[in-house]
């Protein structure tokens, strides 16, 4: 699974569970019921439909962070072990892409939110761990990778060479490549055009917010 995949398949079934768990799904023109307010946030008016969906989540959560956490073991992992460590690691799946990484996050976000109340953390490993079951850590062949170092301080490794063309021809031959990749992005596109019909485009860019104030 490459960019967009990652990306919208993350937020929407975020987006999806949040509805599921707040009521948004059964009370969409409510999408703020029993929220409470962030201190000296201002009161904003409810919006309806697909809009309360994707608003609710951002009320919550800082959905900027949630899609960089989506993208983030690749972020890291892809550069070290494809790039820079290529000759002695030749994997793109190296420390972001283990449990052991969400784990210290998680317990680092939990941390902050304690000391602090802030949640980028929590929301940042939320992400990543997403990208991790989406790219089928759980799977036989994954696992040593997933559940490092139990199996070994080695990372098991890949064949890398072509591997943009590769990537290119499963874009356009493998679907388990490229229906997730159409899917994820149809999921931003959509969330684009709540951003662009309710004109806070660059809010969200500048504060992370969906709705004007």
């Amino acid at each position: 699974m490459l960019v967009f995949g990652h990306a919208g398949i993350t937020l929407g079934a975020v987006t999806l569970l949040n509805g599921l768990v707040t009521g948004v799904i059964s009370k969409p023109k409510n999408a703020y019921a029993g929220i409470e307010l962030e201190d000296n946030a201002p009161e904003e008016s409810t919006p309806g439909g697909l809009t309360s969906w994707f608003t609710r989540l951002g009320r919550r959560w800082d959905i900027r962070i949630l899609l960089v956490g989506s993208l983030l073991p690749d972020i890291i992992d892809k550069p070290l072990g494809q790039v820079v460590f290529r000759e002695s690691i030749s994997t793109g799946r190296i420390f972001f892409h283990t449990l052991l990484f969400t784990i210290v996050m998680v317990l680092g976000g939990l941390f902050l939110r304690y000391r602090t109340g802030k949640t980028w953390l929590l929301v940042l490993s939320a992400g990543a761990f997403a990208h991790l079951m989406l790219d089928e850590m759980l799977r036989q062949e994954a696992l040593p990778t997933l559940l490092w170092p139990l199996y070994g301080l080695e990372f098991p490794r890949a064949e890398l060479t072509d591997w943009l063309g590769n990537i290119w021809q499963a874009l356009l031959h493998n679907p388990s490549i490229y229906i997730p990749e159409i899917a994820g992005g149809i999921i931003l596109l959509l969330f684009l055009w709540v951003l662009l019909r309710n004109g806070t485009l660059i809010n969200f860019i500048r504060h992370g917010r969906l709705i004007k104030a």
